[in-house]
């Protein structure tokens, strides 16, 4: 039978936090857990996101973003729900603002391609990980184009002095098209909140135990720590990493110092 350290020997757990992937050594994981319910304290310093309940024991727990400086995903949460809400409220001002300038003859300056407003230019950058959210915000394709393509069909109909015309396009528009633009980003907004989804690791060294958070668990592999390669950057709080490669696939891990976590 093969020795148990000699099968845990370079095995690290591979969590994500945004799109980098980091290697937590496997003889320190003990558990893997969804994050529900956590216990704060106004004493509590950051990286400490509070305590959880482990089979009636109160573990500290550490958010790993928090620790590395990344942006929390509470923040991050609030900036996209945030985005959406302002990419909402642009397209009814869009409306808005084309009924003006047929009420008023004058010029209509915001974007009429699609590409170039802001949700536009937003949309076509955004990579979502999750499948359900990318096959569901191509639900904005066709109204939002649609929403965009009237823009020229109003300025003609001023031009040709059919004001009425005009009005009522946009009116259509705003009833259909809009109110589809509209319903999407409340589901989106709603569907982005639950899709946060955090885990927490459990790791023990001696007696001690504490809880790191992270966005995503994905396997145990072999990770083979690369001499003369370190991550020197403020994203990591001023410490040096180590960085390995997956024996896997050669995917780059940053390796994290499980003795900093337990030392905080």
């Amino acid at each position: 039978m093969m020795d148990q350290n000699y099968e845990l020997d370079n095995s690290y757990l591979l969590v994500k936090l945004k799109e980098t992937v980091y290697g937590v050594p496997c003889p320190n994981v003990q558990s893997i857990v969804q994050l529900s319910r956590i216990f704060t304290s106004p004493d509590l310093a950051m990286p400490v996101r509070g305590y959880i309940d482990i089979r009636g024991k109160m573990i500290i727990t550490i958010d790993l973003r928090l620790f590395l400086g990344i942006k929390s995903v509470e923040e991050e949460t609030l900036n996209v729900v945030e985005l959406i809400q302002k990419r909402k409220a642009d397209h009814i001002n869009w409306l808005n603002n084309l009924t003006t300038s047929v009420h008023e003859n004058i010029e209509f300056k915001l974007a009429t391609d699609p590409h170039k407003c802001a949700f536009g230019v937003w949309y076509d950058s955004y990579k979502p990980i999750d499948h359900v959210m990318k096959e569901y915000l191509q639900r904005f394709d066709a109204p939002h184009k649609a929403i965009h393509s009237i823009a020229e069909k109003v300025k003609e109909f001023t031009r040709n002095n059919c004001h009425e015309a005009a009005l009522q396009l946009i009116e259509n528009t705003r009833n259909s098209e809009l109110n589809k633009m509209i319903r999407l980003f409340d589901s989106f907004e709603e569907m982005y909140r639950s899709s946060i989804k955090e885990l927490v690791v459990i790791l023990k060294k001696d007696k001690q135990a504490i809880g790191i958070i992270v966005d995503e668990v994905l396997s145990i592999e072999k990770v083979i720590e690369q001499s003369g390669l370190t991550m020197d950057n403020a994203l990591f709080s001023n410490n040096t990493f180590k960085v390995g490669k997956c024996s896997k696939d050669e995917t780059m891990v940053i390796i994290c110092d499980t003795e900093k976590l337990f030392n905080i």
